[in-house]
């Protein structure tokens, strides 16, 4: 059985046992691909023969002719989401998401969810712009600008910090006394520009 057909037999088997389709993400782990641009690959082939319909959301893979199953409310959007990412000191880099959240991505002004990430706020560095400890923070791949709070790669380390910028360069700001700016000593690459906050409300 080729890959095409693998994919196609395991799109079958989820979509009826979860009354959805699966994320890409899931036919990678699922077929056995080391990467998603290989299953994008193959859903392309299988797009461009009619086997499939593709929609513009993250569970929007479709045997041709299940397009009307029962699925998620046409306005939400799946959020890649990462259970924690360091806002003290950059220790921790999350690579694969632990799982998808839906949610409503006007909510946050995003016209391109699919480029959109959720990550969980661990440590207290950022509480002076209001980022606190567990809250989620929505994140948006997209072009930063100097004030822009970021989720950044620090020389091969993933922090939540302030986009600043002077003569000597990009360096990311604390927001929070006790803890330390970071200068790159090599490499600085912006993952994510965050766009909103979720948090859950305690009395």
């Amino acid at each position: 059985m080729n890959s095409g057909e693998r994919i196609l037999k395991f799109l079958r088997s989820y979509t009826d046992k979860h009354r959805r389709p699966p994320t890409v993400r899931e036919i990678q782990r699922a077929v056995g691909f080391k990467s998603p641009r290989g299953v994008s690959y193959f859903l392309d082939k299988l797009e461009k023969t009619r086997r499939i319909v593709r929609r513009g959301r993250s569970r929007g893979i479709f045997l041709a002719g299940t397009e009307g199953l029962r699925r998620e409310p046409e306005t939400a959007a799946c959020f890649p989401f990462f259970s924690a990412i360091p806002a003290g000191r950059a220790d921790l880099a999350e690579t694969e998401p632990d799982r998808q959240l839906a949610m409503e991505p006007t909510l946050f002004g995003l016209r391109t969810p699919d480029r959109a990430f959720v990550v969980r706020v661990r440590g207290r560095s950022m509480e002076g712009a209001g980022i606190r400890d567990g809250d989620l923070a929505v994140l948006e791949k997209k072009e930063p600008k100097a004030g822009d709070v970021v989720a950044a790669l620090v020389d091969g380390e993933v922090t939540l910090k302030r986009l600043v910028t002077e003569r000597r360069g990009w360096f990311l700001k604390s927001e929070n006394p006790d803890f330390p700016d970071l200068t790159p000593r090599r490499d600085l690459e912006v993952q994510g520009v965050l766009v909103g906050l979720v948090r859950r409300w305690k009395d």
